[in-house]
């Protein structure tokens, strides 16, 4: 859920969070849970069409292409394709690497093919709702549609920049208690929550037609009767993981493998030593 603000995004924040979303949309080629599909916006944002073209820029040209591998994926993008022709296909690296088109398809209705699919593959789409561009409009209409139109209970992200937040920290409270959702993230992404063991990642939805499941797994202190998870981080925070260097970012993943199997202080310095000489690092793709 973008976050229409009370002053305008600065470039610098266009292009992070551009680079966050392009991350979490190539996840894996794809596939993983909670992954980046529908980007939920303010039709009457003054910024919409520069967020847009931002996120797809960040797909093409700035991280890497990723191949989606998982079975049938291939098969699923070709019929979100069918299904929305005029959608555009983002080659990242030219194209080099075998099934790594993603295809993005701006617009769509609320209750359509695109929101009540989980594609699994390298497919975003974007509903924007016709709302005031602030957050007391679009916040509760956002929460409404991905309640009762938007397929899925597993994770849900909100961006917001910091100013904002400061002026309508009661709107973003009460969207993050109504939204029924089991992982909820502010201004960073849901799939965070399964990689933190104290957390819960799973389908919210008890009583419920099966969807995205029910239970959930991590829990590690046990508590009982949760509802769901909640994330916050800065909206610039330097820990957001922004796919912008193979190199750096396969060293990151093999560093944060050995620390769940050993955690150690160790091994948070190695992983925080790689994030901040990836900072100084130029694209290698």
């Amino acid at each position: 859920m973008i976050v229409p603000g009370d002053r305008p995004w600065t470039e610098k924040e266009m292009h992070h969070q551009a680079l966050h979303i392009a991350t979490f949309a190539k996840l894996n080629g794809g596939a993983a849970c909670g992954r980046v599909q529908t980007l939920v916006t303010c039709r009457n944002w003054s910024q919409r069409r520069e967020f847009l073209d931002a996120v797809q820029t960040a797909i093409r040209d700035e991280t890497p292409g990723v191949t989606s591998y998982y079975p049938g994926s291939m098969e699923v993008w070709a019929e979100f394709n069918k299904h929305y022709p005029e959608a555009k296909i983002i080659q990242s690296e030219g194209g080099a690497l075998p099934n790594s088109d993603l295809l993005f398809i701006e617009d769509v209705e609320e209750d359509c093919y695109a929101t009540q699919r989980e594609a699994f593959c390298q497919v975003v789409d974007e509903v924007a709702l016709d709302t005031a561009p602030n957050a007391e409009a679009f916040l509760p209409s956002a929460v409404e549609f991905a309640n009762s139109k938007l397929h899925g209970t597993l994770g849900a992200s909100i961006l917001i920049d910091e100013d904002s937040k400061k002026v309508h920290g009661k709107q973003v409270d009460q969207a993050v208690t109504d939204l029924k959702y089991g992982a909820i993230a502010i201004n960073t992404m849901a799939p965070y929550a399964w990689l933190n063991p104290f957390l819960t990642w799973g389908g919210n939805e008890q009583g419920q037609e099966v969807v995205s499941g029910h239970g959930n797994f991590g829990n590690l202190l046990s508590f009982e009767n949760i509802e769901k998870s909640i994330i916050e981080t800065g909206f610039m925070s330097p820990g957001h993981m922004l796919l912008t260097n193979k190199e750096v970012f396969y060293k990151l993943s093999e560093q944060s493998a050995r620390y769940y199997a050993r955690p150690s202080w160790g091994g948070i310095g190695a992983m925080l030593m790689t994030l901040v000489a990836g900072k100084f690092k130029a694209k290698d793709f």
